[in-house]
């Protein structure tokens, strides 16, 4: 068979070969949904762990350091019976309970108090 019969083939055939484009098309359609749907997901996730880890103040409608006003930076925490402050990120400072957490802006006002920085979290 050669190439020119080949293509003779086809285009008799356009009944079939509509429908294997029109598939074609849907399947690209559902696998870039599907891939961009992924990502959006992903994005979300992100996006409510972020905002579950910056706590709001009272009366504050929104989380994010950038838009609060009037408001000490809380950067730090450290726990109302402990002796050691945790950086935000760190897996000690999720592990205090929230009516027993203290707030510092910066290192040196925790150490002002008393509290040292916990050596896991460094």
């Amino acid at each position: 068979m050669s190439i020119h019969n080949f293509f003779k083939k086809i285009k008799e055939n356009n009944v079939f070969d509509r429908t294997l484009f029109l598939f074609s098309i849907i399947m690209i359609a559902v696998a870039l949904t599907s891939f961009g749907l992924g990502r959006l997901s992903l994005q979300m996730g992100k996006a409510s762990a972020l905002e579950g880890s910056i706590k709001l103040i009272e009366g504050q409608e929104s989380g994010f350091p950038e838009e609060r006003t009037n408001q000490p930076e809380k950067r730090f925490v450290a726990s109302k019976n402990g002796t050691k402050y945790y950086p935000l990120d760190c897996g000690g400072a999720k592990r205090i309970k929230e009516e027993n957490k203290i707030w510092f802006a910066s290192k040196e006002e925790a150490e002002k108090l008393g509290y040292l920085l916990s050596l896991t979290c460094k």
